[in-house]
């Protein structure tokens, strides 16, 4: 016949066993978000940084803006990106239509400059 463990050794080895599953647990679930959770700057410092140069030079040369201008200006254009990662000035319109999702694309800014046709 087995004979069972006084329940104080019990109840201590159950929080023993708690405490280090609980430790275990935390130490990789905490790596795997300090892994995955890095930001896309640091994974892909160039491709990243080329795109962000081109759209900061593409927003000054249009006159753009990623928030509006108010209601005292009236955009005429729009700075899309396609779908297959073109970015590109069309008209207000075409740019609207992507916003609204009744064309593919990405909207990234409205302009003031017109777009050449």
């Amino acid at each position: 016949m087995r004979r069972r463990p006084p329940i104080a050794v019990a109840i201590s080895l159950f929080c023993v066993k708690f405490v280090v599953v609980f430790v275990l647990s935390v130490i990789t679930v905490g790596g795997a978000v300090q892994v995955s959770g890095a930001p896309v700057e640091q994974q892909v410092p160039s491709v990243i940084e080329s795109r962000n140069a081109a759209l900061l030079k593409a927003i000054d040369r249009h006159q753009c803006s990623t928030t509006g201008f108010g209601a005292d200006r009236v955009p005429s254009s729009a700075l899309i990106r396609t779908p297959r990662g073109r970015m590109s000035l069309v008209t207000f319109d075409q740019g609207w239509a992507i916003y609204t999702g009744d064309r593919p694309g990405r909207l990234l800014a409205v302009c003031l400059a017109q777009p050449r046709v």
